[in-house]
């Protein structure tokens, strides 16, 4: 065979890779840029969690479950029975699995997926979290989506979070927990999106149960911001309460702020 024959050969298959790998390449940017439907997007600025869940999935496509996945997550974040709330975030972890899969460069899926395993392990004794692989899950779901988008406000801030958290009710160092970059997260989110008042009250509030003098500052004054900001849907209004009367219960005292604390986990 010629050396002229092996090289279009070669060629040929080179160019066979290349134009797979654009057309993927291209298929996951329209995937990507896809926006979600409107009408779920309506339902879930007013508050109707399920509905827009349900409206979001029959769209289809991975942005729509994302959606699903968010709506489901905001519900199960406001639910007060521990059970309910668990059982709900088990929905939102399913849509945002079916996200990842359809486009696993979807920032939104790992996001949501991440979320739903930890809504789902703070609503647990902390036995059962620990024993579980609830929260190393979680974590290693932020961390991609760090990874893939290390300046997403909201990424930083629900890795925060899950610091904060873990280390707290698990102790320092559990699954790489550390409080110390949960703060550093706390503050570049806010820096990152600084109207975001549910990043700012979930961020104050998480600062306040370490019960760290040093922190209790920023704390209070991220709280305050997000009493005082502006809600634009159903999910920051009722975020909105609860940092109003969070800052009722410090004004109240010491007993009456880790009643509040212990009861919004």
């Amino acid at each position: 065979m010629s050396a002229l024959g092996m090289w279009d050969r070669q060629s040929v298959r080179k160019l066979g890779v290349f134009l797979v790998a654009a057309a993927a390449l291209f298929s996951a940017s329209m995937i990507a840029s896809a926006e979600p439907d409107a009408a779920a997007r309506a339902l879930f600025e007013r508050g109707d969690y399920r509905d827009a869940a349900a409206t979001a999935s029959a769209a289809g496509g991975a942005e729509n479950e994302a959606l699903a996945a968010r709506a489901l997550n905001a519900l199960a974040y406001l639910q007060r029975d521990d059970i309910a709330s668990r059982r709900t975030a088990l929905e939102a972890l399913e849509h945002a699995e079916r996200a990842i899969a359809d486009n696993p460069g979807l920032v939104d899926g790992h996001l949501e997926s991440a979320i739903a395993r930890a809504e789902r392990a703070k609503r647990m004794s902390p036995l059962r979290i620990f024993l579980g692989d609830h929260q190393r899950r979680a974590r290693r779901r932020f961390d991609l989506a760090l990874a893939m988008q290390p300046d997403n406000a909201w990424a930083l801030a629900n890795s925060a979070l899950w610091h904060l958290t873990v280390s707290r009710r698990g102790g320092v160092g559990r699954f790489g927990a550390d409080p110390t970059a949960g703060r550093e997260r706390c503050a570049a989110a806010q820096a990152a999106d600084p109207e975001a008042l549910v990043i700012a009250y979930r961020c104050g509030l998480q600062l306040l149960a370490w019960d760290d003098e040093a922190w209790r500052l920023e704390a209070i004054e991220a709280v305050s911001a997000a009493a005082t900001g502006e809600a634009a849907s159903a999910f920051e209004r009722a975020v909105q309460i609860r940092a109003r009367a969070l800052l009722t219960a410090i004004d109240d005292g010491p007993a009456t702020e880790r009643a509040f604390i212990d009861a919004h986990p």
